[in-house]
Parts: C-alpha cells; sequence; structure tokens
C-alpha cells in the first residue's frame, strides 16, 4: 500500500499477499488495517495498491478489477517486459481500467506535508 497526498507517494508498506500466488492477491486483512491506520495517523490518503504480475500482462487481470475496492487510489502493476520489470499505474473506475501515466522521480524526497 502506498500513501501520499495529491498523488505523490511519501510512504510505502508492505503487506503480505495471503493467497501465495503469481496469479492473484490477496491483502492480510490485519497487515491492511494497520497500513491504513498508519496512514491516517500521518495525515496521508491511500495513493495507490500495488502488486506484481511476475508471468505478465501488463494489464490487471478480471479478477484485479473485479475485487479492486479503492477507485480514489491507483493500481500499480509490476510486469515483465521485454526490457526488463515495469511499472504500470491504472484507474479503475466501472468495472473498467484505464492506463494512466506515471512520473518516477529518483532520488527527490517528497514533501510531508499532509492532505
Amino acid at each position: 500500500m502506498l500513501g501520499g497526498c495529491n498523488g505523490i507517494i511519501q510512504h510505502i508498506i508492505p503487506i503480505t499477499n495471503v493467497a501465495h500466488s503469481p496469479i492473484e492477491f490477496s491483502m492480510d486483512g490485519l497487515e491492511q488495517l494497520n497500513a491504513m491506520q498508519t496512514l491516517e495517523a500521518q495525515g496521508l490518503e491511500i495513493t495507490a495498491i500495488f502488486h506484481s504480475h511476475p508471468n505478465g500482462p501488463i494489464l490487471p487481470s478480471d479478477r484485479d478489477i473485479a475485487t479492486y475496492y479503492y477507485p480514489d487510489s491507483v493500481m500499480l502493476i509490476a510486469a515483465p517486459t521485454p526490457s526488463g520489470w515495469d511499472l504500470f499505474a491504472y484507474r479503475i473506475k466501472g468495472r473498467k481500467a484505464f492506463q494512466i501515466p506515471i512520473k518516477s522521480t529518483p532520488g527527490v524526497t517528497p514533501p510531508t506535508a499532509s492532505c
């Protein structure tokens, strides 16, 4: 789970995939609750939720879309491409996925102000 403000990621909280599957993810409920409480205590919003597709594709699966309960946040998928692993971002609206651009600024420290 990634927390931040105004679309800028400020905090990353790993959460165990209790499905232990390369084709499905399900967050550990207690870890998810703790992550949400941590972000709230810091005055941050859930900016994105990420998972990987180690065998591809770069698109959200039908299951990803059907079980995505955070329409105000971005779904990030890490997946292999011919040039190596890459990160893809999607907005989920009305049971459809729309790819959106993301900008990475390595080495830049985001602001720490709350939302």
